[in-house]
């Protein structure tokens, strides 16, 4: 194998099942406990699988020591049995399984064990993945559907016959293309511990419902024959962005699109799309790939965030409209983190761009915020799990909200002329001022808001700027990302996030008319388009988005302008330190 050393036998879980012990029938395997045992080296199997709606054939504190002595294998669950059956055709004695090794009624066990899940998964020869089975009394290695596998028989002049088999492919949404996951539609793919147990496994075996995969951290393999190099699943690939230097604020004269924790955040988009049981174990679900970054990069884990990637990992908003982030029954993370909140969430400024569909640069953004202290209090053995309270202490622009109202076709936010930069999320429209002038952002509240919500002192937090479009010869305005909060208490220095600010800086000429600013974008693309230089015989290449001229490629080359200066000069002379709870 070139994945990993293979001849290398990792030490025991702390409970194992023996799919083949000694003494006892076929039809028969026993939980060993051998904890004390100084040699415990063996190769063993774990299993990925949901659980589902049905009462687990768990283990309890109740029926522990009978287990020790044998299970019946046709008691188990169907995934369970077929799990039993594929370890023993490998040929290996042990196999680990999550609701059997831990003792579930046992909360202690529960922690210490989970703590120790990463290790199990990583550790393990094999990994099992049941993909196709909803729950564990659904199995599956049942019949799948090979009508797309033809045997074409001809004869050969020599009086031979020849078979060829012909696989059809599947229709394309079907298909295992690049950069797409083969098994994503399957159950397995849509519960959230089962995404770090991929991501540790050295060697995964996904059982789909159309066909076999297998993967590992050289290549994945598909039944059919298809192979791809690498693995989009791949921890190597996390810790890897993880370790790199530079950040998304960072210059890259270069030109390298490469940024640090984009691979992490990425993960997390994914992540927030899967269910979870338990709410409290969204940071115990995820804990082991963590400790794992934190090992290859040396930065410090902030409840789901990175120190060396904090501020785009402040700027998280819910994935799309139609699936509002929902409150938690309970405290789960301080109301900065993106686990705060239950639902599928974004972080905005990877999506800037795609959003505009231009051709600039990431290197771009400018920081605004500047990191000063942070404490975040673990509830339990695992320091990568579940927090019982977080206060992070940023220096950054703060500035008193003079109104908040839902937004609407009246300019500066007209949809005629805002659409390429407009964050779907973003429903409301804060005003604020600087100096004397009224500036008009857009921001959305992360969930539903309360009636109180609109009578308090709102304030925006200023995180991130990118520049107008001047520099790089983009016809963009200046962008301001954020966030918006409110104070814990009256007379506190604390706050809490309650939205989102993504938007660019407006205003409204003496008349309440269209956004000078606005105007000011207009002239600057008429400009814009005037530098381009075409050839003789062939005309500039644009990309035709609603409302917008996108050019794909500038003809002529002239030398990069400096960053253009901040409209907003003064914003940074209310830069205070403000403490996030």
């Amino acid at each position: 194998m070139q994945c990993a050393d293979a001849s290398q036998s990792p030490l025991l879980p702390t409970r194992v099942i023996d799919v083949s012990p000694v003494g006892l029938d076929a039809g028969l395997v026993c939980l060993r406990d051998d904890r004390n045992k100084v040699d415990r080296a063996a190769r063993y199997v774990a299993l990925s699988h949901c659980w589902g709606k049905c009462i687990p054939f768990a283990t309890t504190t109740e029926n522990l020591e009978d287990r020790k002595r044998e299970v019946r294998i046709e008691d188990m669950s169907q995934v369970f049995q077929e799990a039993v059956l594929i370890t023993r055709r490998l040929g290996i004695r042990y196999l680990w399984i999550d609701t059997l090794c831990i003792v579930q009624n046992d909360q202690h066990d529960w922690e210490v064990e989970a703590s120790r899940m990463a290790k199990v998964y990583m550790d393990a020869f094999v990994v099992i993945g049941a993909s196709n089975s909803n729950a564990d009394d659904q199995g599956f290695l049942g019949p799948r559907d090979h009508s797309g596998s033809i045997d074409w028989v001809r004869s050969l002049p020599n009086g031979r016959t020849s078979c060829l088999a012909l696989s059809l492919l599947p229709p394309a949404g079907e298909r295992w293309t690049f950069g797409r996951d083969p098994v994503s539609s399957e159950p397995l793919q849509s519960r959230a511990w089962c995404l770090q147990e991929r991501y540790l496994a050295q060697r995964i075996l996904l059982y789909g419902a159309r066909q076999l995969f297998w993967e590992c951290r050289a290549i994945s393999r598909a039944e059919d024959g298809d192979l791809r190099l690498g693995n989009l699943h791949n921890l190597d690939r996390l810790r890897g962005t993880a370790s790199i230097k530079r950040t998304i604020f960072d210059p890259r004269p270069d030109g390298d699109s490469e940024v640090n924790y984009r691979g992490w955040y990425e993960m997390i988009e994914e992540y927030t799309q899967r269910s979870i049981t338990h709410q409290s174990d969204r940071f115990p679900a995820l804990s082991g790939v963590a400790d794992a970054i934190a090992q290859t990069s040396r930065d410090a884990y902030l409840a789901g965030t990175w120190r060396k990637g904090l501020i785009e990992g402040l700027l998280w908003c819910a994935m799309n409209r139609d699936e509002p982030l929902k409150k938690p029954t309970s405290y789960r993370a301080p109301s900065w983190s993106w686990a705060s909140a239950e639902g599928p969430v974004q972080f905005i400024v990877y999506h800037f761009i795609e959003r505009c569909r231009w051709k600039r640069g990431i290197a771009d953004y400018e920081q605004l915020a500047t990191f000063e202290d942070c404490d975040v209090e673990k509830d339990g053995p695992d320091v990568y799990g579940t927090v019982s309270s977080g206060h992070l202490r940023l220096h950054a622009p703060l500035l008193p909200v003079k109104s908040l109202y839902p937004a609407d076709d009246r300019p500066p936010f007209s949809d005629e002329l805002l659409p390429p930069l407009k964050n779907s999320i973003v429903d409301k429209v804060v005003e604020v001022e600087v100096g004397n002038e009224t500036f008009y952002l857009q921001a959305g509240v992360d969930m539903a808001p309360e009636p109180v919500l609109l009578q308090q002192q709102l304030f925006v937090l200023f995180l991130a700027r990118l520049p107008d479009g001047n520099h790089g010869f983009s016809p963009f305005m200046d962008h301001r990302f954020g966030l918006l909060v409110r104070r814990t208490d009256k007379d506190s220095e604390t706050y809490e996030r309650i939205g989102i600010i993504d938007s660019p800086i407006l205003t409204k000429d003496t008349s309440g008319g269209v956004s000078m600013t606005l105007v000011r974008l207009l002239e600057k693309s008429l400009r814009f388009l005037e530098r381009l230089s075409p050839s003789a015989d062939k005309s500039p290449v644009f990309n035709l988005t609603p409302r917008l001229f996108v050019p794909e490629r500038v003809l002529t080359e002239e030398p990069e302008e400096e960053m253009p200066p901040d409209p907003l000069p003064e914003l940074k002379q209310h830069s205070i330190s403000v403490t996030l709870v």
